[in-house]
């Protein structure tokens, strides 16, 4: 069940997800230019594909508002709306297309997904062991490997971690083997890129699918909770710095006390910038990310926090309706975290709640595939619809020929 068949319909899904999964390898070869393109026929087709049920895809219609605001914003900063466009578009049609599969019932887009995540894990793992000097690797100036940036792999793992363990719950109703295998190879393969928030935030998302995913105690870690637990360590680390006091931790463990000094002095600038133009910000600019803030040897930097990174760009607002999406994905979905279907919302919570606790000491806001877990969360009610038609269907089938005999 876990194969995928060469069929129009699975390749039509496979072409439809490839431009929203980049590979710097593909990249290497056709250039940014030569995605944008990919990204352009792709949303074209999603659109006309999925037109009917643009009004009942919430989070795309919220991601339109954003996309609205950010272009406002960066008219007023006098900067080409065209980067707003393409960098919030793409999230918001990668939002709409999962959508459209899961309305109707299908799961095909969430499996072709994740077995060219797979295969694209093995290759980038092989690679980073045997040939790293290929496509450059591991200093954080030269970080390409097959899949992306080093810096950038947590982030995709996370997602195809979460997209794993959801459909092996439709289709086995617990994690299957190959999964285990797949996720220790993400590990693997963070732990060769020695992204350390990624690598802390791996190793969580698996200590809890060990020993807390489907067992009672994960009833501990529910939306309040996470939620404040994250205001408070947001304030802690990006406000308060907290984390100057453990600086011989880090660089005796993880040998990354400049770069937790850098970050916080990043963060105090942002928060300078961001006072500056608190409405409407500095807009959206090509890179996506902003290069605002000045290290002490004058090299411009982005923020590195995802918030920061919002707010810069949108101001208040911005970051308003962002969060609104990020809310939105978490309500209605009684059916999905009542009885035996709560575990996997509580699942998805966590995962998301890493995500952004990764993306803390990052700004990498319009990557569409991190959104998974958001995605998944969004459509609980939905998966869980598919997991019971496939139950009766079985049973059906059981019966039958049970009655045939």
């Amino acid at each position: 069940m876990n194969e995928i068949k060469l069929s129009k319909k699975n390749l039509e899904a496979f072409v439809l997800c490839f431009s929203f999964i980049p590979l710097e390898a593909v990249q290497l070869i056709i250039g940014t230019a030569g995605y944008g393109i990919l990204l352009i026929i792709t949303g074209l087709i999603i659109f006309l594909r999925a037109v009917k049920i643009i009004y009942k895809s919430r989070q795309f219609i919220i991601w339109m508002f954003l996309l609205l605001w950010m272009i406002i914003c960066t008219l007023i900063n006098r900067q080409n709306p065209i980067y707003p466009i393409y960098y919030v578009g793409k999230v918001a049609f990668w939002f709409l297309i999962n959508d459209w599969y899961l309305r109707k019932g299908s799961l095909r887009l969430l499996k072709v997904s994740r077995k060219f995540l797979e295969v694209v894990v093995v290759i980038t793992l092989i690679q980073q062991i045997v040939a790293p000097g290929i496509f450059g690797y591991t200093i954080s100036m030269n970080t390409r490997t097959f899949f992306t940036s080093d810096n950038f792999l947590g982030y995709y793992y996370t997602a195809y971690i979460a997209v794993s363990i959801i459909l092996d719950f439709v289709e086995y109703k617990k994690p299957q083997k190959k999964t285990y295998i797949m996720t220790g190879m993400c590990f693997a393969s963070i732990i060769r890129a020695w992204s350390v928030k990624s690598v802390i935030g791996i190793w969580l998302i698996i200590m809890y699918i060990l020993f807390i995913y489907r067992k009672k105690i994960s009833k501990l870690f529910g939306l309040r909770f996470l939620a404040i637990s994250f205001v408070l360590i947001f304030f802690g680390v990006v406000i308060f710095n907290v984390q100057d006091n453990f600086i011989g931790f880090f660089s005796k463990y993880f040998n990354k006390d400049a770069t937790v000094s850098v970050r916080y002095y990043l963060w105090t600038q942002a928060i300078s910038n961001i006072k500056a133009k608190p409405v409407f910000g500095y807009g959206i600019r090509e890179g996506q990310r902003l290069m605002l803030q000045e290290t002490v040897a004058g090299n411009a930097r982005s923020s590195h926090n995802i918030i920061l990174e919002l707010i810069l760009e949108g101001g208040f607002i911005g970051i308003t309706i962002y969060l609104i999406s990020i809310v939105a994905a978490f309500m209605n979905k009684k059916e999905s975290i009542e009885g035996k279907n709560k575990y996997e919302y509580l699942f998805l919570l966590f995962v998301i709640f890493m995500f952004f606790l990764m993306e803390l000491a990052s700004g990498s806001i319009y990557y569409p595939y991190y959104y998974m877990p958001i995605i998944l969360i969004n459509n609980l009610d939905k998966i869980v619809n598919i997991k019971l038609m496939k139950e009766r269907y079985y049973v059906s089938q059981e019966n039958m020929y049970c009655y045939k005999l």
